[in-house]
């Protein structure tokens, strides 16, 4: 998925775009989801994943609105932590760039909702993802799941 227009919400106004936008995909809420109807072309589609849309003002805009919600579900997560430990799932960790191996690493300017990316220290194959994972563990304040590519804290 690309996007031709981002905007820092801290810093740029949603109205203040040129033109209007065929969909806005919203991950802010408040007055920035109430603002992104107004910067819609007719028939455009709103996206957000922390606010519930007004479908009355969408469709007298004549735009559909979407609310996205993501829950946890233990079993899904237990089987695939499952499927992981035999082996049916390869587990791809993405190593992230730092001074120094094993810290948490902060993006700046970025609203990253407390999920930081982690760099584990370099290990070698053959099993260097399950023994990466290992090495996290002690990291983390929380049951890390095999499948987190990033980790909350």
């Amino acid at each position: 998925m690309g996007a031709d227009i981002v905007i820092n919400y801290e810093e740029q106004h949603v109205g203040d775009l040129p033109d209007k936008v065929d969909v806005v995909l919203d991950t802010i809420g408040g007055d920035v989801l109430a603002r992104s109807y107004e910067v819609l072309k007719p028939e455009g589609r709103l996206v957000t994943i922390t606010g519930q849309p007004d479908l009355e003002l969408a469709r007298g805009k004549g735009i559909t609105a979407y609310r996205v919600r993501m829950e946890t579900n233990t079993e899904q997560l237990a089987a695939i932590a499952d499927l992981v430990s035999i082996g049916s799932v390869k587990v791809v960790v993405i190593a992230y760039d730092s001074d120094q191996p094993g810290v948490l690493i902060r993006t700046p300017g970025l609203h990253t909702s407390e999920y930081l990316p982690l760099e584990p220290p370099a290990l070698p194959a053959p099993d260097h993802n399950a023994q990466r994972m290992d090495l996290l563990r002690p990291l983390v304040k929380r049951p890390l799941h095999s499948l987190d590519p990033l980790v909350k804290i």
